[in-house]
Order: structure tokens, then C-alpha cells, then sequence
């Protein structure tokens, strides 16, 4: 039997409910704005058990909410046009025409016309919004504990890459999922320059070839540029970072290897990190070498103690594939 009072209220069902989904995020936030280090027990660089919590729990809402049609009234699906992303989060914050998503700690007595018109799911996303900010919020503050800046991005690319794996594995793909693959990608670049810079003979090197470079686009900027001129650098400089470089890169991939292989927890969050940072040093000493044979005419005679980039490329396969 199907009774006539069924179908307009099957949609509306779930709106009772909207208050209570609100308390719950409501004091989520809060609790999250709330903790420290010292009340979740310190922080190592190891993923926090927070961060997986914090994965399973936004996974379980966000896969309900799609299955059940979470954009609105009547939907069936994954919401068509849900909203847009938040300016900070990256995670989907439900709008309707005139009445922007409410965020956390708004009043529970939301008029009943906002939300028939903007769907319960909508509304949900809103406050998951904010959850998420300043879940991240709250990463970022724990990271701020450890003693070193490096340190605190191998904290945040542990969890981060803790949460983008359960995000995977539960199929919650969506702008959560990419906020915190986007977020990794930035902690692991910071992170490679960090780790090269923990070389001394490679942090000199670094240097210079930045001081260089810069010297040449002004140089190449100017009336009169420099042709003809002597090298803006001293010889014996380069001479010692080039000799520096050649006794000692074999045991820098080296222990390159063995940090990267010690901070993280993922194998395979790993290998990218590793590839990342050996490829790095490859492109720094490639640059190294074109300041060299740009600033001379005819090489000077300790340039036959510059390493083969094939070399050096070589020596990187044996630690990371796929490169």
C-alpha cells in the first residue's frame, strides 16, 4: 500500500534530526579547539591516534551522506552541485541562493525554511567544514610542540598521509580526500628542502647556486651585461664545493636513505619522499655544474673532479626505484 501522506514526508524525515547532528559536530569542535599536547598524551613523529579517529569518523559521514543523497530533498546520490569549497579547508560547505552554510557553534534553532531549502546533508557538510579546519588547526599546534621545524613536518606528513590512506581505502573520494593530498604534497617538498639543508657541504652548495643564479638574471637584466667579464665568484669557492661534493655524495644518498627511512611510518609514503629528495640533490648539482660551465669559457682544471650526472643518477636507482 502506498498512503498518500508517505511521499512528501519520506524526504523531510531525516530534519528532525538536523539539530542533534549539529550538537554532536558542535561539541566535536569544541573538544578539538580545546585539546593539547598534554591532554592526547604528547606527540611523537609517528601518526597520532587522533588523526586515524579523526579519518574513520569523516569517512563514515561523508560515505552515509552520498548514499543516501545527502544534497538535499529527495536526492538520491552525491549532491550535483553541493556547494563550494571553503577558502581554507578544501572541504565542501553546502550554500543555498542567499543563505551561506552556518558554521560551527550557530544557534541549534535554525528556521525550518533554511533547512527544507538547503537539505540536511548540505547543512552536515557545512559543520564537517568546520571540523575539518580546525582538525587541521589542532595537527599544526601538535606539530608546533616538537623541538625542530623538521621535525614538526615529518609530524604532519605522517599524519597526513594516515589520513589520505583510510580516505582511499574507504572510497570517501572527494575535496576532503584532496585537501589532505594537497597538503602532504607541500609538507614533502618542505621536507626535502629541509633534509638537503641538514648537509653541510650540500646547504653551501645550495647557497651558492641560488646566490648565482640570481646574479646572473641580474647581470642579464642590465644595459651592459657581463660578457667578457671575470666569474662573479671566487674560483677557489667553487673548487672547494666541488671537491666537497665529489668525496662525499655517495654517503649523502646514503644517509639520506636512512633518515627518510626512519621518519616515516608508510613504506610507500617513503619511496616518494625518497625519490622526491634524491632527485632534488640530482637537480641542485645539475645546476651547480651549469654555473660552472657558464661562468667559464674553458673549464678551469679542478672541473675534472665534477661527477657524471649519469654517475650520480646510477647510484640513486639502487635506493629508489622507479626513477
Amino acid at each position: 500500500r502506498r498512503p498518500p501522506f508517505l511521499p512528501p514526508f519520506s524526504p523531510r524525515a531525516p530534519i528532525p534530526l538536523c539539530p542533534r547532528h549539529k550538537m554532536l559536530l558542535d561539541s566535536q569542535v569544541r573538544a578539538i579547539r580545546a585539546a593539547d599536547a598534554d591532554r592526547l598524551g604528547g606527540v611523537e613523529l609517528h601518526p597520532h591516534y587522533i588523526s586515524r579517529r579523526y579519518a574513520e569518523f569523516i569517512s563514515s559521514v561523508l560515505l552515509i551522506l552520498y548514499r543516501t543523497g545527502g544534497g538535499g530533498p529527495g536526492s538520491t546520490g552525491p549532491p550535483a552541485n553541493p556547494g563550494q569549497i571553503g577558502p581554507r579547508t578544501g572541504l565542501v560547505r553546502g550554500t543555498a541562493a542567499g543563505n551561506p552554510a552556518g558554521s560551527v557553534g550557530s544557534s541549534l534553532a535554525e528556521d525550518a525554511g533554511s533547512i527544507f531549502s538547503r537539505g540536511p546533508g548540505e547543512i552536515l557538510l557545512a559543520d564537517l567544514a568546520a571540523v575539518h579546519e580546525d582538525f587541521v588547526a589542532l595537527l599544526r599546534r601538535l606539530a608546533g610542540e616538537h623541538q625542530t621545524p623538521k621535525d614538526g613536518i615529518v609530524f604532519l606528513i605522517n599524519n597526513y598521509d594516515q589520513i589520505v590512506q583510510i580516505l582511499e581505502e574507504r572510497r570517501a573520494i572527494g575535496t576532503e580526500l584532496r585537501s589532505f593530498e594537497d597538503m602532504l604534497l607541500q609538507q614533502r617538498e618542505l621536507f626535502v628542502e629541509e633534509e638537503l639543508l641538514d648537509h653541510g657541504h650540500l646547504n653551501n652548495m645550495i647557497a651558492f647556486v641560488r646566490a648565482a643564479e640570481r646574479q646572473a638574471m641580474m647581470d642579464s637584466g642590465s644595459a651592459c651585461g657581463r660578457s667578457g667579464a671575470a666569474p662573479p665568484f671566487d674560483p677557489h669557492v667553487v673548487e672547494g664545493l666541488l671537491r666537497d661534493f665529489a668525496a662525499t655524495w655517495k654517503k649523502t644518498i646514503e644517509r639520506i636513505n636512512r633518515n627518510v627511512l626512519s621518519y616515516f611510518s608508510s613504506f610507500r609514503n617513503g619511496m616518494e619522499i625518497l625519490k622526491q629528495a634524491l632527485t632534488q640533490l640530482l637537480l641542485y648539482y645539475t645546476r651547480f655544474q651549469d654555473v660552472i660551465r657558464k661562468a667559464y669559457r674553458k673549464l678551469p682544471s679542478f672541473c675534472k673532479d665534477l661527477v657524471s650526472t649519469t654517475v650520480i643518477l646510477a647510484e640513486i636507482k639502487k635506493y629508489a626505484l622507479a626513477i
